[in-house]
């Protein structure tokens, strides 16, 4: 090198894409010297280019598309690939950008110089000495005429499907020309249609290519609707016409309604300009049904559209249920059941459903359909909603019993459910109830245990997460020691589960026995049993012994819940995990058929019990004596009459009594009817019967709290926002909602709350009214004269297209108040549904506030 200067010539290939290092070093006078540079080369090579056409830019709605996919090498010779094809409506991607990285970027990506240089210059301490080691640093974790000639009218065809996604293939493969066509028919939305394309050839050539099609009409109909409608609602829709032609156009539009009257408009005629919009208002009565079709027409002389739209139809009043059950054992036996609904109750939705079971199986697969369809979805909801289906349908898989459990269906919900979890997991790798709370001991043990459960039946769980986890559960048990002895002993066995060393934190739940409810005893016992400890036979013997017994039935008393944390009777889940116990250690004991006999006959909401997780408690304890009970081969026949007529009958054999297919009827009742239901058996075996009465509650007389006399109380009111502008400010002023509204109105909903601090973990429910978007952030609005209750609870609150939920941890003495707000979009004389608070882990406590007629008026 001359003058420090030094040329040298290196090719750059293509098998250096898509890019190379390079790095000079040198010494001098006892100093190294370093350069590096890295260079990009392009993989070329590498990339196919892909290219998607279709026959013209626009098609009509309906109307089929030949799409070309062409496959080219960077020389644009054909090559045979293998591609995906999706047409996706393009307004997703207005919610959602693009997911997916550059198909060319995540195979040929930047990569990393992984050769480095080291010399003798240097000397680094590594903090090693012989077979010790000295941690010296350690990193942290993170319209018209047309009319008089109807015969020149063209009659359109009604778009009606409406899907976001069109078309897709996985497996399109380009021939030796390098072409496919996939013939794809568009649905009937008017919107740009984008089609990806992304391919792969053997020797993992990639590229991919976007193309958009436009779906379009010159004579464009639509609805203003709401996303439903209620029950005795009188609502307003704007049927509006948009004429994209260059001329006037003279239209015929209609509105017909399936499932709802029309009180006014029944069709006109309007004359739109080009370029313009036209509307014709049309008032409906909503009456007591499940949904109302919707199709509107404009017609012209030269092009025509038309829509249908289905809506579906919510219940006016607050949904109220009476729950009772029976078991049938004699080989000839019989139950009737009558009920008198309230004053208050509304004349329609009134029904009654029996659900039958053969077996405590039939009855534990019953409760699973409860939890599968349960709305909600915080941390527990969530862990109990699909783990107790990964559980029965592994245990009957080790039986080598047929179900007909659809593993297909399981699986998404399980993968549904485990993604929800893993984002509820906190930095810490513990879990509360939802995202932004603390971490809770029982939560955490929970979730964790569950996470092994699943992962022990085959399904795929993230082991980094469950890691974590795992850590977290041991590091709060050492930590909160001021835990209740059962809370301990739950967590104890759920790090058992997971496989801990598990001595010195058994060892200290041990010298807790004194002070362990009987659930306690059951999970201290469950653990011993599954680390082979002898005491696990103490603590079944112990068990044996306190056990309540009367008839044919057994149980065990407890007075705290481990989750809630407070006395509270929990006997169903301290019965449940003693018979798991009892199954594994003293599989003989008559105790075990007892103690499930009382299980199923304690199922407080006729099919399940009272919540989410005690639903889920007792059927992983029930999984367990499954096979050694006789129900297993029923022989009997069972009728259900409705007064005096019969409504079902079914015979129960040997493979009925695992099926999960629920037998189950649904009566419905009418207002004057004195309804009377019977359930009768012939032959031997078993019948689980459950009834469950069904009324709304819409009168505002009856007393508003469950039971009467209940302090527990909810009450809404409504504001209007008013913007008032001053020096180019504009803030907003509330006034109390009186008289009538209108569309565009601002509407600020209070629900105060009080009566409840006595008790845990509420579920508040709040209806909207026809024709309300609720507004996501009521931040945006400054409030003059802000209130001091005026409060924003991002985390427990949820918004679905009919209402609003809250789910408030506790109720101070001092009460508590929600606030939300909405906008009205349609005009009517609407009703708005009690509004409802309830402990979810106590049901048939609740209270409702009154109802609440709006009228918007135009």
């Amino acid at each position: 090198m001359k003058d420090g200067t030094a040329t040298v010539e290196v090719p750059i290939e293509s098998s250096h894409a898509p890019n190379v290092f390079l790095e000079a070093v040198f010494v001098r006078d006892n100093t190294l010297y370093r350069g590096s540079k890295s260079l990009k080369v392009p993989p070329t090579g590498k990339q196919i280019q892909v290219e998607v056409k279709t026959p013209k830019p626009e098609f009509k709605p309906g109307e089929p598309a030949a799409f070309s996919v062409t496959a080219k090498d960077s020389q644009g010779r054909p090559l045979s690939a293998e591609l995906s094809l999706g047409v996706v409506d393009e307004a997703i991607y207005a919610i959602q950008r693009e997911t997916q990285p550059d198909i060319l970027g995540a195979f040929y990506g930047r990569v990393w110089n992984r050769v480095s240089t080291d010399s003798s210059l240097h000397y680094y301490f590594y903090g090693e000495a012989g077979r010790r080691r000295m941690m010296l640093a350690e990193m942290r974790k993170r319209e018209s005429r047309a009319q008089l000639k109807p015969e020149r009218l063209q009659e359109p065809k009604i778009r009606k499907d409406f899907p976001d996604t069109a078309f897709w293939v996985a497996d399109l493969k380009t021939g030796a020309d390098g072409r496919a066509e996939a013939l794809v028919t568009f649905p009937d939305s008017l919107t740009t249609w984008r089609a990806t394309a992304r391919g792969v050839t053997r020797d993992t050539r990639v590229g991919s290519a976007i193309q958009r099609t436009v779906v379009r009409k010159n004579i464009l109909v639509t609805i203003a609707t709401p996303r439903f409608f209620t029950e005795g609602d009188e609502i307003v829709l704007p049927v509006l016409v948009r004429n994209y032609t260059a001329v006037e156009q003279k239209v015929k539009v209609s509105l017909q309604a399936e499932g709802a009257a029309i009180l006014s408009q029944q069709g006109g005629e309007l004359t739109v300009t080009a370029k313009g919009e036209g509307r014709l208002d049309y008032r409906l009565r909503i009456p007591a049904s499940e949904k109302v079709v919707l199709t509107a027409k404009a017609l012209t002389t030269t092009e025509s559209d038309a829509l249908e739209l289905t809506l579906p139809v919510e219940p006016y009043g607050l949904k109220l249920t009476e729950p009772v059950q029976a078991r049938l054992q004699r080989p000839s036996d019989k139950q009737d059941y009558s009920f008198t609904f309230p004053s208050g109750a509304s004349p329609n939705w009134r029904a009654v459903t029996i659900r039958l079971a053969p077996s405590v199986a039939g009855a534990v697969f019953g409760a699973l359909d409860y939890l599968l369809t349960y709305p909600y979805g915080c941390t527990e909801q969530t862990m109990s909603s699909f783990l107790p289906n990964v559980v029965v349908s592994q245990a009957l898989s080790e039986l080598k019993l047929d179900a007909g459990v659809d593993r297909k269906i399981l699986e998404k919900k399980v993968k549904a459910g485990l993604e929800r979890l893993y984002s509820f997991q906190h930095q810490d790798g513990g879990w509360g109830w939802w995202r932004g709370d603390d971490s809770d001991l029982f939560m955490t043990a929970y979730v964790a245990s569950g996470l092994r459960l699943a992962a022990g039946a085959g399904y795929s769980v993230d082991q980094q997460k469950l890691s974590l986890a795992s850590q977290a559960l041991a590091l709060r048990f050492d930590s909160d020691r001021r835990a209740a002895p059962d809370t301990r002993a739950y967590a104890l066995y759920a790090m058992a589960l997971l496989g801990q060393p598990a001595s010195a934190r058994l060892e200290a739940v041990w010298d807790q026995r004194a002070s362990l409810t009987s659930l306690g005893w059951a999970l201290l016992g469950l653990t011993l049993d599954r680390l082979k400890d002898q005491r696990a036979g103490e603590a079944a013997a112990h068990l044996s012994s306190t056990a309540l017994q009367q008839g044919e039935e057994a149980w065990w008393d407890s007075n705290r819940d481990p989750m809630l944390d407070f006395e509270s009777d929990n006997s169903l889940e301290a019965t449940a995990f003693a018979i798991k116990l009892l199954a594994r250690n003293q599989p003989a004991s008559p105790l075990i058929d007892k103690a499930a006999q009382w299980l199923v006959n304690h199922r407080d909401q006729g099919y399940y019990w009272s919540s989410t997780k005690r639903t889920a408690f007792v059927i992983f304890g029930l999984t367990d004596v499954l096979k050694r009970s006789g129900e297993l081969k029923p022989d009997f026949s069972a009728r259900v009459l409705f007064n005096g007529k019969q409504v079902l009958e079914k015979r129960f054999g040997a493979a009925d009594a695992l099926s999960p297919a629920p037998v189950s009827v649904t009566v419905p009742l009418a207002a004057d009817a004195v309804p009377r239901i019977q359930v009768e058996k012939s032959g031997a075996g078993r019948l689980y019967a459950s009834v469950n009465w069904q009324w709304r509650a819409i009168g505002t007389t009856e007393e508003r709290s469950r039971p009467a006399g209940s302090p527990l109380r909810i009450n809404r009111n409504y504001s209007r926002l008013s913007p008032v502008t001053a020096a180019g400010r504009v803030t907003w002023r509330m006034d109390p909602l009186e008289g009538d509204a209108k569309p565009g109105d601002l509407i600020a909903v209070r629900l105060s709350i009080s009566g409840g601090d006595q008790q845990r973990y509420f579920v508040v429910e709040d209806p909207l009214p026809s024709g309300a978007e609720v507004v996501p952030d009521d931040s945006l609005y400054e409030l003059r004269g802000r209130p001091v209750w005026w409060r924003t609870w991002w985390e427990r609150r949820e918004i679905r297209d009919s209402r609003v939920t809250f789910f408030p941890w506790m109720v101070p003495r001092d009460g508590l108040e929600y606030v939300y707000l909405f906008k009205l979009t349609n005009a009517g004389s609407l009703r708005v549904a009690p509004a409802r608070i309830e402990p979810m882990y106590t049901p048939g406590r609740l209270s409702w506030s009154e109802p609440k007629p709006l009228e918007v008026r135009p």
